[in-house]
């Protein structure tokens, strides 16, 4: 593979100049394969041809019968500095040992065949250090007595266009990383599982290991000591066979602070640090918890600051491993477009988690006292669950309270809505039912105030509640709806049903008309007040759930406890958890046997 107007040879050996050389021409048979045939022609037809021949931007070799070079054109001696005398006469063997092989034999097939090869990928070095990328075709070339006399070969160096192919190649790889990550991240709303979310869209995909650390306060500048992190990482994924690595629960990781932990903590960007796996530093052998089999040696570590509010909340560590290629700068600078899609989606699920955590704390704080339930003539259970992590608090509350009529008052009500709002309107609605029912108000009465309350707090404000008054003497139950779910009735083993008394419109409405029911309650049968989050999800409609609710509340058990916590369960497992849920149950104790 050389240049210009070298001198040739004939099939037969003999030399050519290039005044004299027998010319190409593309004469051909109609029938034979494509080929260039050697002819007569006049001596212009030459000029032009071998002008042509120089001046080509690719590489051009003729080859003779015996495989060797006859001629190269000015290009080709371009590509690795060569001389014509190095390659006119001799074999590709003996001028480019390195890519011989592969070309000798495209060469034997052409000569034997008479079939071109085109557009072939050729990879190796010309010289030594120096590997390139060509593009090779290889055709006939037949005499005009339709012998086969050589072979030309055509090379075009593409190794820059496989390299941007490569870069844009990678590009792509990247930007749907990043657009994946992006997505996982945002899908979840609690900060330990955004992180999670992230390891794994890195792994395998950029690291064979990812182990995400919660950090302490910034070290401050010039401070020798390193970076206290958790003692286990808030998130860990490590590739399929590198499992074994995750570190030993409970057994907490210094680092010194030479190590990309305390690095990416310090500055805020990337952090690149190299291992030698023969002298692994005491960090990343108790990352390792054990030691990692030869095949499986980390040799590049990188770690990438994730910061919200202002801070450096943690750090990635991600980890390349046996035959992944190291690190360099090109990595860092996407590394760091990662963690940077969750600095902003960490930083709003801290928000949400602590307003998660406020409106979780407020709703908590109005419902009743644990021994509030403890009333004379009746069993009382109760139960209030918060919406799954995922989703925000709600308005949902049950109260049990003394009224100035005597008695005892069931409330059981829900928000619209979510969030600490909704909370805070839920705590209003509850001291003002308090209120309202130590003031001596019938149900009726309460609800037709607390709809003039929902109105005058204003913002559109919404709310279902059923408000109940039971007499212990009589076991007489005086009630009231506004637009919430109906009370069932169930009889261990009997049938179930619901208290499907006129409802009114939901508190806010400002149209008044709660009308009140009586109803007594008979020995043995349960009266259950709850919220639509116990019987309403994504997975089954209200209907189905209180059917469901009924069948759990119509089973044999004696304990109002143990029926509070079968039903919970029992409807978690069917789809619930959506939103908050609530639940009382209230059953006649068993007379005294006299």
């Amino acid at each position: 593979m050389g240049s210009g107007a070298a001198r040739g040879r004939h099939h037969n050996g003999s030399s050519t100049s290039p005044g004299s050389a027998t010319p190409v021409s593309a004469e051909a048979s109609p029938d034979a394969h494509p080929a260039v045939a050697v002819s007569s022609v006049d001596a212009g037809s030459l000029v032009a041809l071998d002008a042509l021949f120089r001046r080509l931007p690719v590489g051009l070799m003729i080859f003779d019968a015996d495989l060797r070079y006859a001629r190269v054109n000015d290009a080709l001696l371009a590509m690795d500095g060569g001389t014509v005398d190095e390659r006119c006469g001799r074999t590709i063997d003996e001028v480019h040992p390195d890519v011989a092989p592969e070309v000798d034999r495209s060469l034997r097939r052409v000569l034997e065949t008479g079939q071109p090869i085109l557009g072939a990928r050729l990879e190796g070095e010309l010289r030594p250090g120096r590997a390139r990328v060509w593009r090779m075709s290889y055709v006939p070339i037949d005499a005009s007595d339709g012998s086969r006399c050589g072979v030309g070969a055509v090379a075009e160096d593409i190794t820059d266009v496989e390299r941007m192919e490569d870069v844009a190649r990678q590009d792509r790889v990247r930007l749907e990383l990043l657009s994946g990550a992006t997505a996982e991240v945002n899908a979840a709303l609690d900060p330990g599982t955004k992180l999670q979310a992230l390891a794994r869209t890195v792994v395998p995909a950029v690291a064979d290991v990812c182990a995400v650390f919660l950090v302490g306060p910034e070290p401050r500048a010039g401070e020798g000591h390193g970076v206290q992190v958790r003692a286990d990482p808030v998130a860990f994924e490590a590739r399929p066979g590198l499992d074994g690595v995750r570190p030993e629960p409970g057994v907490g990781i210094h680092f010194p602070g030479d190590d990309p932990v305390t690095s990416a903590a310090r500055t805020r960007a990337a952090s690149l640090h190299r291992l030698d796996p023969a002298r692994m530093p005491s960090w990343a052998q108790a990352l390792q918890s054990g030691a990692w089999r030869a095949e499986e040696q980390p040799h590049t570590m990188v770690g990438v600051p994730v910061v919200a509010g202002g801070e450096v909340v943690a750090v990635v560590l991600l980890v390349a491993c046996g035959d992944r290629p190291t690190y360099g700068v090109d990595d860092l600078h996407m590394m760091g477009q990662l963690a940077a899609r969750a600095n902003v989606a960490v930083e709003h699920g801290m928000r949400f988690h602590q307003s998660q955590e406020i409106a979780n704390t407020l709703q908590r704080s109005m419902l009743p006292r644990a021994d509030v339930t403890s009333v004379d003539g009746l069993e009382v259970a109760a139960r209030y669950l918060p919406a799954t992590d995922d989703a925000e608090v709600g308005g949902d509350w049950y109260d049990i309270i003394r009224p100035r009529s005597g008695g005892v008052g069931l409330v059981m009500g829900d928000v619209m809505g979510r969030g600490v709002h909704a909370a805070a309107v839920m705590g209003q609605i509850r001291t003002a039912v308090r209120a309202y029912a130590k003031l001596g108000m019938s149900p009726g009465e309460l609800l037709r105030a607390l709809d003039e309350l929902m109105v005058d707090i204003g913002e559109a404000e919404f709310a279902t509640c059923i408000y109940a008054v039971l007499d212990p003497a009589t076991y007489q139950l005086r009630f009231a709806n506004a637009g919430h779910v109906p009370p069932l009735v169930a009889r261990a083993g009997g049938a179930t049903s619901s208290l499907e008394a006129d409802q009114g419109p939901p508190l806010g409405a400002g149209v008044g008309g709660y009308r009140e029911h009586v109803w007594s309650l008979p020995e043995e049968v349960i009266l259950a007040l709850y919220t639509d989050g116990l019987v309403e999800s994504h997975r089954h409609d209200l209907d189905d759930g209180i059917r469901a609710l009924a069948g759990v509340l119509s089973g044999d058990g004696t304990s109002l406890d143990g029926l509070c916590d079968e039903a919970i369960e029992s409807m978690a497992r069917v789809g619930g958890g959506d939103d908050d849920t609530a639940l009382l149950l209230v059953r006649r104790r068993p007379r005294p046997v006299r």
